[in-house]
Order: structure tokens, then C-alpha cells, then sequence
């Protein structure tokens, strides 16, 4: 048995927007070449500046980190607790 398309059997043509509208496509012309050009104020160079600063400083400044570490090992670092405000509290108000 031999199959053949249906576009074949029916003697199908693919669309073609030309053979509905009769008219030919107009052809295309190259776009012209642009001569706009764009001037950044020297406020905007300076904020790009600074963004490209940010973006290359590191999120953790370590040496800051360590530092403070090193402070909290040695009990010379001051963290506040719960405990310690409501301590404060109680000997503003005299009760103890």
C-alpha cells in the first residue's frame, strides 16, 4: 500500500499571503545607521563609579569580624541581655 501526504492527494499549495492580497511585498530597506549619541552627566559617572565600588567591596569585612571575636572570647565585648535590662530597670525604680 502506498501513503502519500494529504497535501499531495489534495494538491495542497502552503499558504501564501501574496496569492489572498494580490499585492507583492515591498521590499525592505536597510535601517539607516543611527547618529544619536548619549552624554552622561558627571554626577552619573560618579554614581556608577561608586556602584561599581560597592559591588566589588566584600559583603563580611573580616579583619572587623575577627576583631570583635577576639572581644567576645576576652569578655571585653558588652552584650546586652535580657537580664541584664531588666536589671537596670529594677534599680532605676529602687527595687533593689
Amino acid at each position: 500500500m502506498d501513503v502519500k501526504p494529504v497535501s499531495t492527494a489534495y494538491q495542497a499549495q502552503a499558504y501564501d499571503p501574496v496569492a489572498k492580497t494580490g499585492k507583492k511585498p515591498v521590499a525592505t530597506k536597510e535601517p539607516a545607521k543611527s547618529t544619536e549619541q548619549v552624554e552622561l552627566s558627571e554626577s552619573s559617572k560618579n554614581l556608577q563609579k561608586v556602584k561599581a565600588a560597592i559591588a566589588a567591596a566584600p559583603d563580611i569585612r573580616l579583619p572587623i569580624v575577627e576583631a570583635i571575636k577576639k572581644r567576645i572570647a576576652n569578655n571585653d565585648y558588652p552584650i546586652p541581655t535580657h537580664t541584664d535590662k531588666a536589671l537596670d530597670i529594677m534599680i532605676r525604680m529602687k527595687i533593689l
